[in-house]
């Protein structure tokens, strides 16, 4: 209803008597009094009191539609026998719905009721020149989606309504509820209710974002087997600490079966005849089942010792007593002496065979004790004289080899030998000859010949340094590498006789940095200098940050 009576009054205000409407008076330029379209004394438009639903209209004021906006045209009713546009009432039927005719019940085609037909090409290009301009109308339903699915989305009086929607499913993003409906405009879930998963060895929960949650416990808990004790909860289930055994009533029968049920542990059944046991009597042995009895032999308790007393006890077995200490006895060995009980074992001391003769091999046999072997020449020995060399064993002692040379060819030493320590090498400073023609009046110093001449050592990596009997020292340039002490050269090499390197390319390849090499290190400083980024579109190319930009 809204929407038409909006059209026919900016048609009666910008045809004005070129088109005569329903609803409008071409006169007047107003409504007519039976349309729900009035005119406030202030120049606004108001609907009829009758008309409650177009409160949101009252106080808009007389609308200004653009002619490109507001057609009067193919959507306008024609003036004698068009009914109104499909959502607009005649004049005298003021509720009628949108699906509701005309007084006549004919309406229109839409290709029929054009205003082209009945006002002619003049008035129709008149209206669209002299129609004012009111600006958009209304809304669409697609600028009311709010996205909220327990909400309808209208528009109706050029705005955007939400009323409650139905009831229909909806999510309320909490993850403890279920069968979420929308409820007068809210999604409402109802509880989830118990968590629980019924595992006693979990603490169960519920959390909004994820639903139910199950905590492993360490709580104590029940298996169901009366064989186990010590329940407790691990790793979400029921783990039991022991098991319930169940020994054999006698040796020579099997273990008994515990019932998971009670608890209650079988009798085992009898071992056959010959099958081991233990008697529990610790002097017997090879115990053996016979007619439902574990028997054993008598234990020998004999470890054939003269120092200890044997017996047997029936828990502990074979007991050997020891005798007192310092009881004499006899070992069985050549080899010890002075043999007596000490705790229960015959103990001797080792005999000592050493004759102190190098060339003899001393030894000890177990039946006859001690045994001297002399040495023949082979054997190398030492006279105890450190004045001699390569001494010899010869039938059983130590011969003296050749005197030893105490001779170091050092002019600047006095060489002796003492037989204590062999050799002694004694510093002089006899005069001396060194053999360098470049050198004179050479002297011994510290055991070496030595001359007050300056050494022709000129310190440079690139001369080969010499000294000639008549122009003295001599630099002659050599090659090969060298290092010329700057740590951003690399390749040095001799030439001409000096080191030289070439200059360590220090080169990022990136304009924006300004490339140089300290201490053998490449470093790359960014700069501010003109640049082109190879951006055609781009001007006023410079670096910064390290990167060309325009």
């Amino acid at each position: 209803m809204r929407h038409a009576s909006v059209v026919r009054l900016v048609a009666c205000v910008g045809l004005l008597a070129l088109v005569s409407l329903p609803g409008c008076n071409a006169a007047t330029g107003q409504a007519d009094a039976g349309e729900d379209i009035a005119f406030a004394p202030d120049g606004s438009t108001d609907r009829a009191p009758e008309d409650a639903s177009a409160g949101a209209d009252a106080d808009a004021g007389p609308a200004q539609p653009d002619a490109a906006q507001v057609e009067v045209g193919a959507d306008a009713a024609a003036p004698d026998d068009a009914a109104p546009p499909d959502d607009t009432a005649a004049p005298d039927d003021t509720a009628a719905a949108d699906d509701t005719a005309a007084p006549d019940d004919t309406t229109a085609p839409d290709d029929t009721a054009a205003a082209d037909d009945t006002a002619g090409p003049d008035a129709a290009d008149t209206a669209e020149d002299t129609a004012p301009d009111v600006g958009p109308v209304g809304c669409v339903p697609a600028d009311c989606a709010d996205g909220d699915p327990c909400t309808d989305d209208l528009c109706e009086a050029g705005e955007c309504l939400h009323p409650p929607g139905a009831a229909v499913a909806c999510n309320d993003g909490n993850a403890c509820t279920t069968d979420d409906t929308c409820d007068g405009g809210t999604c409402i879930g109802a509880p989830l209710g118990d968590c629980d998963d019924g595992n006693g060895c979990t603490t169960d929960s519920c959390d909004a974002s994820s639903g139910c949650v199950h905590e492993n416990t360490t709580a104590p808990c029940d298996d169901g087997n009366a064989c186990t004790q010590g329940d407790a909860c691990k790793d979400g289930a029921c783990k039991p600490a022991t098991a319930t055994t169940c020994p054999a009533a006698g040796a020579c029968q099997e273990a008994g079966v515990c019932d998971p049920g009670s608890g209650a542990c079988s009798e085992g059944a009898a071992k056959a005849d010959g099958a081991s046991c233990e008697d529990g009597d610790a002097c017997t042995t090879g115990d053996a089942c016979q007619n439902g009895f574990c028997e054993g032999a008598a234990k020998v308790c004999d470890d054939g010792q003269d120092c200890t007393t044997d017996g047997c006890d029936a828990v502990k077995g074979c007991v050997f007593e020891a005798v007192a200490g310092g009881t004499a006895c006899n070992d069985g060995n050549a080899c010890t002496v002075g043999d007596e009980c000490q705790d229960g074992a015959c103990v001797g001391s080792a005999e000592n065979c050493d004759d102190g003769e190098v060339c003899t091999a001393d030894s000890c046999v177990k039946a006859d004790g001690c045994v001297h072997v002399a040495l023949g020449a082979a054997v190398t020995c030492t006279d105890d004289d450190a004045c001699t060399a390569g001494d010899a064993c010869n039938d059983g002692s130590c011969q003296p080899g050749k005197a030893t040379p105490c001779s170091d060819g050092n002019v600047c030493t006095d060489d002796t030998c003492q037989a204590a320590d062999g050799c002694h090498f004694v510093n002089n400073t006899a005069t001396c000859d060194d053999g360098n023609a470049c050198t004179a009046g050479e002297a011994c110093l510290g055991g070496a010949c030595t001359s007050p001449s300056t050494s022709c050592d000129d310190g440079n990596a690139c001369t080969a340094d010499a000294c000639d009997k008549v122009l003295g020292c001599q630099h002659t340039p050599s090659d090969g590498s060298c290092d010329d002490g700057n740590a951003c050269t690399v390749s040095d090499a001799c030439q001409g006789g000096a080191c030289q390197g070439t200059a360590k390319v220090c080169d990022d390849k990136n304009p924006c940095t300004s490339d140089t090499c300290t201490g053998g290190s490449c470093s790359f400083t960014n700069n501010t200098a003109v640049c082109d980024d190879g951006n055609a579109c781009t001007v006023s190319d410079a670096c910064k940050g390290g990167a060309c930009t325009g």
